[in-house]
């Protein structure tokens, strides 16, 4: 990775907090419609909202651009990529997931079976496909509350997270939002991490953070990335909040059985399908 020096990392912090306010909250343009059974959906009200969220979408800039070196470095996927039959699987499961969507935008939790399967590299390239279409933008959200990956993979350098934002009524959504140097990628760091296992992701304020972020723009798709959900309570309550769950099993690792216990174990309408990660 590169090395920042303290005069860059400031321009930098600055250039992230400028470009949150282009993450207009659409709210005002948006009707949410409760669905028995499905939770909360938005709709756009007319056309000119959809070319609203379009000129939005047209705005992000990127204050600083991740170099091929970096992004192989981190096993990232890119267009440049010689290795072409990797970039054809993402894009494989993104038509996949957008399949299932049925055209919305949606929510899809991704967590390994057992601890350590790579489901942080999982979900950073899936949400990467995702941005390589230019009418579409992505989110990572962190919820790997011990052990955060996506910041470091990404080389982020942040002030607030998603904890500070449940913990602090005064944040706002837009001060937790962070360009990622990949174009239409934005990402929500985990932020304060914490000893003790408060529930906070059972919070309302959780359940708005989702909820907006999805009707922020009708062309957003949203990757959580969190625990093996072998080994976290958290994950399972996270799956609830999510309209789909991509299940990462790292090849050769995990038993039939214990496959099962997983699948037992969570809202089987709810999973898109399963990644085996070498």
């Amino acid at each position: 990775m590169t090395t920042h020096d303290d005069d860059k990392k400031h321009v930098e912090s600055k250039a992230s907090k400028e470009n949150n306010n282009l993450d207009l909250d659409l709210a005002a343009t948006t009707e949410l419609v409760s669905v028995p059974g499905s939770g909360t959906v938005s709709h756009f009200t007319n056309l000119s909202d959809l070319a609203v969220a379009s000129k939005q979408i047209a705005k992000m800039k990127e204050p600083r651009e991740l170099s091929l070196q970096e992004l192989n470095l981190n096993k990232i996927i890119h267009t440049r990529m010689e290795e072409k039959w990797i970039v054809n699987i993402y894009r494989d499961a993104r038509t996949r997931l957008l399949h299932l969507g049925k055209g919305r935008n949606f929510v899809a939790l991704i967590t390994s079976v057992v601890r350590g399967g790579g489901a942080s590299h999982i979900a950073i390239n899936l949400a990467t496909s995702f941005a390589f279409d230019s009418t579409k933008t992505s989110m990572l959200v962190d919820c790997d509350l011990f052990k955060p990956t996506l910041d470091k993979l990404l080389d982020l350098k942040y002030e607030e997270g998603l904890i500070d934002y449940i913990e602090d009524e005064n944040i706002s959504i837009s001060q937790i939002i962070y360009p990622t140097g990949i174009h239409r990628l934005r990402l929500i760091p985990v932020g304060k991490r914490r000893e003790s296992s408060t529930e906070y992701f059972t919070s309302v304020r959780m359940k708005i953070l989702i909820n907006s972020l999805k009707r922020r723009y009708p062309d957003r798709f949203i990757f959580i990335d969190s625990p093996s959900i072998g080994d976290s309570a958290d994950t399972r309550i996270l799956a609830d909040l999510c309209d789909y769950i991509v299940l990462v099993v790292p090849y050769g690792q995990v038993s039939d059985a214990k496959l099962e216990q997983v699948l037992e174990s969570i809202d089987q309408s709810k999973i898109a399908g399963v990644i085996f990660n070498k």
